[in-house]
């Protein structure tokens, strides 16, 4: 965890993405369990979340579930036509189904991008290429970053560069400001970002970056798959991933 998140804060966050993710009511010992959080401060912050009214809590069966109270929050603040994430969904799921490969979608979160949807492809072998929301991949090294960075300035992506060099220190890795300038030329020129072996060795992903996505907010979707199989169906996945944008214009225009 960033020394800059306040724990409290950020272990907010992680149990709602847990519910989102998991879909049903949770235990105190299998959000500590998951979340790797002491018994007794998993036990303190839910209650705190059960007496704000964010989560109910169920004396037979001891497990929190989100109330309507979260709920309806949470589809104030993303659910506003073709903005919301409803929306996004439907979008990404029509583009899986017409590409059969998955599709991711992100949006910047400082030095990262993070998913905020995601839908498997039919594909299984020999490799389900596929993440869980709120998954974070570093901005100056994925395709889908390129694609989010392709909106600013370079002098922004030098900055971006230049605080991702910081943070990741002696760690081994390295970050070249002249290939992530490159890259995201390319995505600029071409009008899609393509990366191959970036964060996954063997997968490829082609993505493309919407400037008002969600809530006025820039967002990047992506398809992706194994190398072989995204290079050959390389230009019908852009088509189709166009096509998929541009029925959202016309509905924005109607």
């Amino acid at each position: 965890m960033s020394g800059n998140v306040v724990k409290s804060a950020a272990r907010v966050f992680e149990v709602l993405e847990l519910f989102s993710e998991l879909q049903r009511p949770l235990s105190v010992r299998e959000i500590a369990t998951r979340c790797r959080y002491p018994g007794s401060s998993a036990a303190a912050l839910l209650t705190s979340m059960k007496v704000l009214g964010y989560l109910s809590y169920d004396e037979r069966t001891h497990a929190y579930a989100p109330t309507a109270r979260l709920v309806n929050l949470g589809e104030a603040l993303v659910d506003s036509a073709a903005g919301s994430r409803r929306y996004w969904h439907a979008v990404a799921k029509r583009l899986a189904a017409s590409t059969r490969e998955a599709v991711v979608i992100a949006v910047q979160s400082d030095l990262y991008v993070q998913y905020i949807d995601a839908v498997a492809g039919a594909h299984r072998i020999p490799v389900q290429f596929y993440a869980p929301i709120g998954t974070r991949r570093e901005i100056c090294m994925s395709g889908l970053g390129w694609a989010l960075l392709s909106l600013q300035p370079d002098s922004t992506i030098r900055r971006l560069v230049s605080r991702s060099i910081r943070r990741i220190g002696r760690s081994g890795r390295t970050i070249d400001e002249d290939v992530v300038l490159e890259k995201v030329e390319e995505t600029r020129r071409l009008g899609y970002s393509y990366s191959a072996h970036t964060v996954t060795q063997g997968a490829a992903l082609i993505s493309m970056v919407i400037a008002d996505g969600w809530n006025g907010m820039p967002l990047a979707i992506g398809v992706a798959g194994p190398v072989e199989r995204i290079d050959e169906h390389r230009d019908a996945i852009v088509l189709a991933m166009r096509d998929a944008l541009a029925e959202r214009m016309d509905e924005a225009v109607g």
